[in-house]
């Protein structure tokens, strides 16, 4: 035999194996042709009360309590040993303990046991109340008692293995003895990855109960240390964590430079190939909890610079609004009348706009000839049959055009007034004329006040 070989068989010498035997009744008796009624008037019993040739004689609920007994157990088991050989290998270091829990579990199932016997009858009664229609089905099928006791019970035993003097049988055990080690750091890769899933990703804390998880996984390894010697650093890597929650934790939560330490770890953790790479030196859990402090400050830097950007309006060319205090561009000059002529309209307005002035309607004198057409259409459209001329100017008010010899109003409410025709020899009017000289008056009629004109 190998000194390989051997340090594999010696590795049972620090094993136990449990065993943990659990016998719960299922409720279920067999089902028979009786209760089956079929034909004219028949019907098949519900799943409730039968299923898969079975039938229920009391209710499934009274047996719950025996199910999770084994599933704690079980549980227990696992967070100190592995499944070996139909049962669990725990640390030969453990057993006492061990011993001391299925103890408790025997002393548990007992008494559930005891319970559960001394009020049958009580139960099968009520599965009958329950369903009434198929009483006689369930009666028929009731156990007694003394059956049914001796179809709850619990035991254990936790016994070594040896190797045989049998080539081929020793090769076989020597084969499972390997193969220990491996399924403990694989198991060990998988409870990281849930851990980094379930607790850290995309968060930037966790919660201080998250040690506990953390301790039990170190417990187990600890144990079991002695089946890879690549165990071993892991066990310290996870102690040096441990320790960590101590000094860093936060009231209950863990965060800051200790959670992307955390972190860190549990993704070397969670990888075959970053176990490898920690192992040999390659990356550390200090450069890798750097690179995610740097990454997370990073993307707040993003999120605040973003977050500041959608307060400054902006449009594609800068800022999308101009400050009220600057001065307009000034116009330029224009060989064209209709030009002119809209930028003296600017010009009166934005004059008149900085003072208060009390204009009252005057009569017009004609200087210029000015050709006004009134177009019978709704305000605020153009008739396509009287389209204006290239160079003339529309203006779309409601409008009283005030006479040279007469003060009476005429008003055209909702049409339009098109001047057409300006003379290209019409002077241009001055701009702020005192004298308000123009071809007509226009008085603009609004909801309150009549102002406004040129």
């Amino acid at each position: 035999m190998t000194q390989t070989n051997s340090t594999k068989i010696n590795h049972l010498t620090q094993l136990c194996v449990v065993h943990a035997d659990f016998d719960i009744w299922s409720g279920q008796v067999r089902l028979t042709a009786d209760d089956l009624k079929l034909g004219a008037g028949g019907e098949i019993p519900p799943e409730k009360i039968a299923q898969l040739g079975t039938k229920k004689i009391c209710d499934p609920a009274q047996l719950k309590g025996f199910h999770r007994v084994k599933a704690e157990t079980r549980r227990t088991l696992l967070r100190i040993g592995m499944k070996f050989m139909d049962g669990v290998a725990i640390p030969l270091t453990k057993m006492d303990e061990v011993c001391k829990k299925m103890g408790e579990v025997q002393t548990e199932f007992d008494a559930l046991r005891t319970t559960f016997i001394a009020n049958y009858n009580a139960a099968i009664d009520s599965w009958c109340k329950e369903n009434p229609q198929y009483e006689t089905a369930i009666r028929s099928g009731a156990l007694p008692q003394s059956v049914v006791e001796k179809r709850l019970g619990f035991d254990f035993q936790i016994f070594k293995i040896a190797p045989t003097d049998d080539a081929e049988l020793s090769t076989r055990l020597e084969e499972k003895v390997h193969g220990l080690g491996d399924d403990l750091i694989n198991e060990l890769i998988e409870e990281a990855d849930k851990f980094y899933e379930d607790r850290l990703l995309g968060r930037d804390k966790c919660g201080i109960g998250t040690k506990q998880t953390l301790q039990n996984l170190r417990d187990k390894l600890d144990g079991l240390s002695f089946l890879n010697s690549k165990i071993k650093p892991l066990v310290d890597l996870l102690n040096e964590t441990l320790n960590g929650y101590k000094t860093y934790a936060v009231g209950r939560d863990v965060t800051g430079p200790f959670f992307h330490q955390l972190t860190a770890t549990m993704l070397i953790l969670s990888s075959k190939a970053r176990i490898e790479q920690y192992l040999n030196g390659a990356i550390s859990v200090k450069a890798e909890a750097a690179t995610l402090e740097a990454s997370a400050s990073q993307n707040q830097s993003y999120a605040s610079d973003s977050s500041t950007a959608e307060m400054q309006p902006q449009s594609a060319e800068g800022d999308l609004f101009t400050s009220v205090d600057s001065a307009p561009a000034p116009a330029q000059a224009s060989s064209n009348p209709a030009d002119a002529f809209i930028a003296d309209l600017d010009r009166f307005f934005g004059t008149h706009a900085r003072t208060e002035t009390s204009i009252q309607p005057q009569a017009a004198e004609v200087v210029h000839r000015v050709d006004v057409e009134v177009l019978e259409a709704p305000a605020g459209t153009v008739s396509e049959a009287s389209e204006p001329a290239q160079g003339s100017v529309v203006i779309d008010v409601e409008a009283t055009f005030v006479p040279t010899d007469s003060v009476t109003q005429a008003q055209t409410e909702g049409q339009q007034a098109v001047v057409v025709g300006v003379e290209e020899e019409q002077a241009e009017v001055e701009a702020g004329n005192s004298n308000n000289d123009a071809s007509f008056q226009l008085a603009t009629i609004g909801d309150d006040d009549e102002d406004g004109f040129f």
